[in-house]
């Protein structure tokens, strides 16, 4: 995300982004190569946390990056 980075080597929080969601073309998001996404995710230690279906049995987009530790703490 634009401006969350610390200096010029900290790329900042990093998001997934689907084709088409809402509000994609007003997004604060910076492409990034995937390459230096999964820099960044691990070097964050992150954890990506998603959901396939809604409740109602509907295809989800829902997805969520939180620390590896949180993941197994506390999964949603």
């Amino acid at each position: 995300m634009k401006g969350t980075g610390r200096g010029k080597d900290d790329i900042g929080m990093i998001r997934l982004e689907f084709p088409g969601a809402p509000n994609a073309k007003e997004s604060s998001l910076e492409p990034i190569s995937w390459e230096e996404w999964f820099d960044e995710f691990e070097k964050k230690n992150l954890a990506l946390l998603y959901e396939e279906t809604t409740a109602a049995g509907e295809k989800s987009n829902f997805n969520k990056l939180v620390s590896r530790e949180r993941a197994v703490e506390n999964p949603m």
